[in-house]
């Protein structure tokens, strides 16, 4: 059976070439493990929260470092392009042999065996049709489903829809065309069983059909996941709608931001008339441009709080009580709160996380 599958899928051309982009999709992944492990530094080349500081402002153009660039927070483009293909693998998988398990189990014996059962699953796979899967993935991303639809139950879902499907109308109506062939009846008189007929004769002849299906149904799936993780309806996993959702976001927000950066340095670089300077010359140059302000200003125009403020960011001078004993700590933390607890508060501290995240945030 398995190697009538294999047959099946690679005498046509876009069996090939299905398999030619799988391989490619799995050399990435391994390449992109292996290139983790060895050659690029997980603090840059991680596909989340990688930062190369070396070069500003993102994104930056192709070059030695970056063969595909940097995206607008600072993370490799090549690294987020080859940890996308994981994910797709296991989609493409996973959607495969579950709508072809599926459709061949469920369209060779349900007609052949069970034909007035056949008549509602007909309806049934005829609603499957008309349900758009890419919808159906929205719709399960919009509540607390979101967190479980990883790869894999995308493409259980997505090879379930297919399989059922239009897989399903099309096998069943192949079947019916053999129930009354030559050779089935042959193969009843020499004392046959029905469901000998169905595995020996039936099921060879039909898994060419349900390949042929699912194969184009895995290939809507892929662009179906990129769709949904488009709109953050899908887990959270690297991939590649998710890289054009940030682009698309980010890099308009950071080009805005940019043109403001321009404007406050203007005057900076004309103090500095484009020489080398020494860092307490570009201390006392701040001071220069800078908004003279005080602590009684900022109390009164409500920009400075005599305690924390839930909702707001939150910076200050922080001195620990057991200083001493800690490895290390923010001096002036950027803290989010939480929740209050005794003595304090719970927040997350800006500054202990990557580039990436705090744009996100």
């Amino acid at each position: 059976m398995f190697k009538l599958i294999l047959r099946s899928t690679y005498k046509t051309y876009h069996g090939k070439l299905g398999y030619f982009f799988l391989l490619l999709l799995m050399t990435g992944s391994v390449a992109h493990i292996l290139l983790l492990k060895t050659i690029w530094p997980v603090n840059v080349y991680d596909p989340i929260v990688g930062f190369d500081l070396s070069v500003f402002p993102h994104p930056v153009t192709p070059s030695g470092s970056h063969l595909l660039g940097t995206d607008p927070l600072g993370r490799d483009v090549l690294s987020m392009f080859l940890a996308g293909s994981e994910p797709l693998i296991k989609l493409s998988i996973v959607s495969f042999i579950t709508g072809l398990i599926s459709s061949l189990i469920v369209g060779t014996f349900i007609p052949f065996l069970f034909k007035r059962f056949d008549l509602l699953l007909r309806e049934f796979s005829s609603g499957l049709v008309l349900i758009s899967p890419p919808i159906v993935l929205l719709i399960l991303g919009t509540g607390d489903f979101l967190e479980k639809l990883s790869p894999e139950v995308v493409g259980l879902i997505y090879g379930l829809l297919g399989g059922l499907g239009v897989c399903y109308l099309v096998i069943s109506t192949r079947v019916k065309e053999l129930i009354n062939s030559e050779f089935l009846n042959a193969s009843r008189v020499i004392g046959a069983s029905e469901l000998q007929i169905a595995l020996k004769h039936i099921l060879p002849l039909i898994i060419p059909y349900s390949v042929a299906l699912m194969l184009s149904v895995t290939t809507s799936g892929i662009v179906a996941y990129g769709f949904a993780s488009f709109f953050g309806q899908v887990g959270w996993t690297p991939n590649w709608g998710m890289m054009i959702y940030d682009a698309i976001t980010y890099g308009s927000y950071l080009n805005i931001n940019s043109s403001m950066a321009k404007t406050i340095f203007d005057p900076l670089k004309d103090l500095q008339g484009g020489q080398q300077r020494a860092t307490t010359w570009y201390r006392n140059a701040v001071s220069l441009i800078a908004d003279r302000t005080s602590q009684t200003r900022l109390m009164r125009e409500g920009r400075i709080n005599g305690q924390p403020s839930a909702g707001r960011m939150n910076f200050f001078v922080y001195d620990p009580k057991y200083k001493k004993t800690l490895p290390f700590y923010d001096t002036f933390p950027l803290v989010l709160p939480l929740e209050p607890i005794k003595g304090g508060f719970m927040g997350l501290n800006f500054h202990y996380l990557p580039y990436p995240l705090r744009f996100r945030l």
